[in-house]
């Protein structure tokens, strides 16, 4: 009988099987920002993050079975508590069965663990065969999503500038505004806008921010989330997002996305009046992967008047994880 297959992080001696992953066609892309900025490439991520000396972010994870290999691959680094899956590949059809899926999700939420992790995320339609699987290995939807695309375009010079680069003092504020709007649960798949130039503030009249676009750029596309307070900035969306796209020299040569969330359809007019167009609709899972927390144990110890009192030392327990709806 065959053995139960490997399944481990990928390291030198596994760099002769990544020349077979690199024919491979039907990759399963779990991470929208990543293909649409950047383009998936497992073969130079995968020996990039089985080389380097450094934290490249790129973690990728293995699954041996006699001569066959399967890969997947998330991004994280130190320190941040969210870790992201990029691709698995093979696709379902090639692994003849979920269960080589199933053991190397298992293998990510680990390894994703053991970098203290706290959560583990997957963008995927609801349709395709994978989403299933993903619900099998513990993942549940927290939010759903709408890809929004802008072809390559000259952008109009906007009347008025209304964003600019947000600065280390607009912390407090950019956190505020996400979380006086974004959902209690698609906090807990997402972190808030961060005060750096990539993102865009827009202040009221009151100099308070009341919205925010996040901007990535890759080779092959630019890729927006966008943080609004729609009763303070709806009636100047269309305008924010003209400014926005002014700021953007490469959106003339590349395609722009934008990520927009079911709670924030009502951005729908203002990216439809600035030629943008729906592209594909979404749903975000996310993992929770169980860690170690301190708990009490006791031993006597003495004090003042011969008075004994219990305190705690501390041993590992399994923290339950929390109910979540689909």
């Amino acid at each position: 009988m065959p053995g139960i297959p490997e399944v481990r992080p990928l390291s030198p001696i596994d760099l002769p099987l990544l020349h077979r992953l690199n024919t491979v066609t039907e990759v399963v892309g779990l991470d929208t920002l990543t293909m649409l900025t950047r383009g998936i490439h497992p073969l130079e991520s995968a020996v990039k993050s089985a080389v380097s000396l450094m934290d490249s972010g790129a973690q990728t994870i293995v699954l041996r079975e006699g001569d066959n290999a399967f890969f997947g691959q998330f991004r994280h680094r130190i320190g941040e508590v969210a870790a992201h899956i990029v691709f698995i590949a093979p696709d379902l059809s090639q692994y003849g069965n979920d269960e080589r899926w199933l053991r190397l999700l298992e293998g990510m939420i680990s390894t994703a663990g053991r970098r203290s992790a706290h959560t583990l995320k997957a963008e995927i339609s609801e349709d395709d065969e994978a989403f299933t699987v993903l619900q099998q290995a513990g993942f549940a939807v927290y939010a759903r999503q709408e890809i929004w695309r802008r072809d390559p375009a000259p952008v109009p010079t906007p009347a008025f500038n209304l964003v600019r680069p947000a600065t280390d003092l607009d912390a407090l504020a950019l956190n505020a505004l996400y979380a006086g709007v974004v959902p209690r649960l698609v906090r807990m798949a997402d972190a808030p806008p961060e005060s750096k130039p990539s993102t865009l503030v827009y202040d009221d009249r009151g100099g308070r921010v009341t919205g925010a676009i996040t901007t990535t750029e890759g080779k092959n596309g630019i890729y927006l989330t966008a943080v609004f307070d729609p009763a303070l900035c709806a009636h100047r969306t269309p305008e924010i997002i003209e400014s926005v796209l002014a700021r953007l020299p490469r959106a003339t040569k590349v395609p722009v996305y934008m990520c927009v969330r079911r709670y924030q359809d009502w951005l729908s007019t203002a990216l439809e009046a600035s030629h943008f167009a729906p592209l594909v609709s979404q749903a975000v899972l996310v993992r929770h992967i169980t860690s170690r927390v301190a708990t009490g144990t006791y031993r006597a110890v003495s004090v003042v008047e011969g008075v004994s009192l219990a305190l705690p030392t501390t041993r590992e327990f399994t923290r339950a994880e929390p109910e979540v709806e689909g």
